[in-house]
């Protein structure tokens, strides 16, 4: 039994890359061959590792870390206005009115009970806006 290297093609033709298979790299590759397909080398090849932009950011962001140090002041949590509840209930209705039809998931009594009797719990909250 001999073992036969694989050897892996510096660029796959433009279909082995289409398709995500290994290509040999010939020209036209066995891939090809097999399966009837125009064996084409016009896509640039990819280039590898992080684009240099990025690699200048995260540079510039580790020199901003390292020169603020740990004596950094911690901003305030950021407090956020509640909608109305009348302008809720109005896009209730019009939820009801325009598309409950075409879209019969909540009931516009249930989503108003909710609206009146939990407005102050959060997820509530969050589900209706």
């Amino acid at each position: 039994m001999t073992l036969t290297k694989q050897t892996c093609a510096k660029q796959a033709c433009d279909c082995c890359r289409i398709r995500r298979v290994k290509c040999d790299g010939k020209r036209p590759c066995s891939s090809c061959l097999q399966n009837s397909l125009d064996c084409t080398y016009l896509q640039p090849s990819r280039k590898r590792g992080p684009k240099s932009i990025r690699l200048r950011s995260l540079k510039r962001i580790a020199e901003v870390q390292r020169e603020s140090g740990p004596n950094t002041i911690a901003t305030a949590p950021v407090i956020y206005k509640r909608v109305p509840k009348k302008l809720i209930d109005q896009c209730l209705r019009l939820y009801h009115d325009n598309l409950y039809v075409i879209w019969p998931l909540l009931s516009y009594d249930d989503l108003h009970k909710l609206l009146e009797e939990k407005y102050n719990d959060n997820y509530v909250y969050w589900f209706l806006v």
